[in-house]
């Protein structure tokens, strides 16, 4: 289902603004229309976008226009309940970061070339994006040396192959979700932490093609598709788990040419739940 009709704001700009700054007493803004266009809507220190309404009906909800996240320093929030779609069609610009939570799910459409801060996914939320540019570009106001955070049960959904070199991940306790078809390639630098399960989702392909980095005991669990290694020191010294359906490759054509063997790529160990341990040469010299 959708929220009722559609709104657009009449003014130039509508702006919301926490002298606090505190997360935990954030002032939303919760539109009651399916679509809510605003020319400029400018989010301040603890302000953000509630998706509208809860409970076991779905509801889907777009938002148009542009938004502006200004606050160096601080987060705008974009939250919901269980069941709940935000679109974001509207173009984000800014310094801020962005903090997603709650267990709903978010989709980021346009080109957000014009955002330099971090994102946050936390709290069992989903973001689903296309291509890097939703995203935004060089994260230049990002004091998180790993601009793009994946934690908390939540998960980053790519909903087309894509590849991600401008931004830094750190993934603790959150999921890599690729679909059947789809593939994901880490150029820049994958840091996986230890605060809970590191989950690869889905039947696509993960590729880690840079060096990584790991907290003291990290795993990476591969539930089903395959983990892609394309750099000798991908995982650090994490332990990788498959899963009945995973599968963990190698590619020998990576840049380094002593990719040969999973034992050199995987020295935190390599175990399985299932019955047995598969690792692909994806393409035999």
């Amino acid at each position: 289902g959708v929220a009722p009709e559609k709104y657009e704001f009449p003014g130039n700009s509508l702006t919301f603004y926490n002298p606090f700054g505190d997360l935990k007493n954030w002032i939303r803004f919760e539109s009651k229309h399916g679509t809510f266009t605003c020319q400029d809507l400018w989010l301040y220190k603890a302000t953000g976008l509630m998706l509208s309404g809860y409970g076991a009906d779905p509801c889907t909800q777009t938002f148009c226009g542009n938004i502006s996240v200004n606050a160096s320093g601080y987060y705008a929030i974009f939250a919901g309940y269980v069941n709940r779609r935000g679109i974001i069609e509207a173009a984000i610009s800014g310094k801020g970061g962005i903090y997603l939570m709650g267990e709903s799910t978010f989709e980021f459409k346009a080109d957000n070339s014009g955002y330099a801060g971090s994102i946050r996914l936390t709290d069992g939320v989903t973001l689903t994006v296309a291509d890097e540019k939703n995203l935004g570009g060089a994260p230049t106001a990002c004091t998180d040396a790993y601009p793009l955070n994946v934690e908390a049960n939540s998960t980053f959904r790519p909903s087309q192959t894509m590849e991600i070199s401008g931004r830094k991940m750190r993934v603790n306790a959150g999921t890599i979700l690729t679909d059947e078809g789809v593939e994901l390639t880490s150029r820049a630098s994958v840091m996986f932490g230890a605060q809970g399960d590191n989950i690869k989702g889905g039947d696509g392909t993960w590729t880690l093609a840079a060096a990584g980095e790991n907290a003291t005991g990290a795993k990476v669990i591969v539930k089903a598709g395959s983990l892609k290694i394309a750099h000798m020191t991908a995982l650090g010294t994490a332990k990788v788990v498959l899963q009945d359906d995973g599968v963990l490759m190698v590619d020998v054509n990576a840049e380094d040419e002593n990719i040969r063997t999973y034992g050199a790529l995987v020295r935190g160990g390599l175990e399985t739940t299932g019955e047995r341990i598969t690792v692909r040469i994806d393409k035999p010299m």
